[in-house]
């Protein structure tokens, strides 16, 4: 399949019209990630059509929400990256949103890790398909908060999407909806929500969350300042292909281990979660029941427990092999692409790339499922940049949201 690139990408084509070079001038890479599988017989159109306006008449959530009791009423708890609000209305005038941080995540004077006790957490406001802009939840407040979100240029229909930024370490927000005045009273007279039949679900570590991503040198620290969740190569992927995104992602999550050497909270122990950001965590309940199932599933999960935990490549393959079982039983019709992090390098780290490679495939070969593939981002490199903490840069998140793409309308159609 033929990538077609951008003249911003820094990228070049090989002799042959399906590779791409990304960052080594020396190797060539497969423009779908030389994804395993065959291809889809695309002869007609697709199962999942593109959007249309025919959602209910309220704000429609996207991602992985909570409602738990013993919130205010009507509240919803928004927490995991890319958690999505949008709503189409009819009218004038400024439009306001109203949230409020949960009770256990409010900061105080004497919390001073700005990971886990964030002063502020970050979401982006598109209305009427112009650019984004960002607002900013005080963590520092407990109660409401109504926030404007902008005004449209004239009377009539319109259309916002509200995008959270932040990973869910920095805690759960309440959503009590979106309203025309700064009291947070009235709400707006609703039309029909866009309703897309296409879901994808993102599962993973820190480039999976865009960790970083609005850094300008791999020696930043991380901060919720350079995190942007709808700059990943998922969301961009899933604009792309006109699907819904759902991320379950946390920056140092592993499989078998986490970046920090603990085996609690791993991946498997906080998929089925709606809100992680409390223990015991609020559950989404029964996956096999999910309302509304993603047709696709993208991993991307090692570098925590290979590179930051020192874990071998034998228990992070029993671990990853286990979890893809539980997706499989919850989903048992999701394409699920098990990806290679492009964090994952050969480069002076004892082959730990061709290890987690070789691990995700002996995985994918011993599952022998027609819908389990594996996919592999290629080494970042430093052509094209690095981000804080050597995360992906914006073009490389570009460049792995084309491969994505590819891959995935190769077995969809889509």
């Amino acid at each position: 399949m033929l990538l077609l690139l951008g003249s911003g990408l820094g990228l070049s084509l090989s002799s042959s019209a399906c590779m791409v070079r990304i960052s080594d001038p020396y190797k060539d890479y497969s423009a779908d990630g030389d994804v395993t599988g065959a291809p889809a017989t695309c002869s007609g159109a697709p199962a999942e059509g593109t959007a249309t306006q025919s959602g209910t008449k309220a704000p429609h959530l996207i991602g992985r929400v909570a409602t738990v009791k013993g919130d205010p009423a009507g509240t919803t708890r928004l927490v995991w990256s890319g958690t999505t609000v949008s709503a189409r209305w009819n009218g004038a005038g400024p439009l306001f949103v109203k949230l409020a941080v949960t009770g256990e995540h409010v900061r105080s004077d004497t919390q001073n890790d700005p990971v886990s006790a964030p002063a502020s957490a970050f979401y982006s406001v598109s209305m009427d398909g112009q650019p984004a802009t960002v607002i900013t939840v005080d963590a520092t407040r407990s109660g409401e908060q109504v926030i404007p979100l902008g005004t449209p240029a004239a009377s009539g229909d319109h259309e916002v999407t509200l995008v959270r930024e932040s990973d869910a370490r920095a805690g759960a927000h309440l959503f009590y909806g979106l309203f025309t005045d700064q009291a947070g009273k009235a709400p707006p007279a609703y039309l029909a929500s866009t309703a897309r039949p296409r879901r994808i679900q993102l599962i993973g570590d820190s480039p999976a969350c865009g960790a970083g991503v609005l850094g300008a040198e791999a020696a930043c620290a991380f901060s919720y300042d350079t995190e942007r969740a709808s700059d990943t190569f998922g969301a961009l992927a899933a604009a792309t292909l006109d699907a819904e995104l759902t991320t379950i992602a946390t920056p140092t999550v592993g499989v078998f281990v986490n970046a920090d050497g603990t085996d609690t909270n791993t991946i498997s122990a906080i998929y089925a979660c709606a809100d992680p950001s409390v223990a015991p965590c609020i559950t989404a309940g029964d996956l096999t029941k999910d309302p509304s199932p993603p047709q696709v599933i993208v991993l991307m999960l090692g570098t925590s427990d290979i590179v930051r935990a020192n874990a071998s490549a034998s228990d992070f393959q029993g671990a990853y092999e286990t979890f893809v079982k539980s997706i499989r039983a919850s989903y048992p019709k999701a394409h699920v692409f098990c990806t290679l992090s492009p964090l994952l390098t050969d480069v002076n780290t004892k082959s730990l790339r061709t290890s987690v490679k070789n691990a995700i495939r002996a995985v994918v070969d011993d599952l022998a499922d027609a819908r389990i593939y594996a996919l592999d981002f290629p080494d970042q490199g430093t052509e094209n940049g690095l981000a804080c903490e050597e995360n992906p840069s914006t073009k490389t998140h570009q460049i792995m949201a084309g491969i994505l793409t590819n891959a995935i309308r190769e077995k969809t159609c889509w």
